[in-house]
């Protein structure tokens, strides 16, 4: 599962399929042209939004949660790089979707994790989701950063306390 770059096109040339409409004859995906919403955040906030991505992960688990091809469910790649400016906002809508997943529709196939690109969850500024009883692992994609034993031994220290395994699921520059 993967949300896309919710603001514009990503620096790295990922096209953003749940805000961004590519050109006049692409309206986008329906946060922005059918439910009327005006900023990507309200991806987040608007119970009607909240609604129509809860019936498409519905679907997706419906459709693909047999599969033994797939490994780990991720809720947003890189979440805090698509809404740096609202952790609190974030955590809630993880919360909720790791939830819904687990809890309402029952499915325990598949590891379920959010995952964060050269950083952690803001903890200080209401960002709990590493906490979210309802995902399984951390997920960290480490950029720009060499891994040497130390380093690796340094991450391990850092997320051990969430009590979950930490994988890096993009490593690179």
């Amino acid at each position: 599962m993967f949300l896309g770059y919710p603001f514009t096109k990503a620096q790295y040339g990922v096209d953003s399929w749940d805000w961004y409409a590519d050109n006049e004859n692409d309206k986008g995906y329906c946060y922005q042209h059918d439910l009327g919403l005006k900023d990507p955040v309200e991806f987040l906030t608007n119970p009607l939004a909240t609604t129509y991505f809860k019936k498409k992960l519905r679907y997706i688990i419906a459709r693909w949660g047999y599969s033994t091809s797939i490994a780990v469910l991720e809720l947003i790649s890189e979440a805090n790089n698509k809404f740096p400016g609202y952790p609190k906002e974030l955590y809630h809508w993880q919360l909720e979707m790791a939830t819904y997943i687990k809890q309402e529709l029952g499915h325990q196939t598949h590891l379920l994790t959010v995952n964060y690109d050269n950083g952690r969850p803001k903890v200080s500024k209401g960002d709990k989701s590493f906490s979210i009883p309802a995902t399984d692992i951390i997920s960290h994609n480490i950029h720009r950063v060499a891994l040497s034993r130390e380093k690796l031994q340094y991450f391990q220290n850092k997320y051990s306390k969430y009590g979950k395994p930490l994988i890096f699921s993009e490593i690179g520059t």
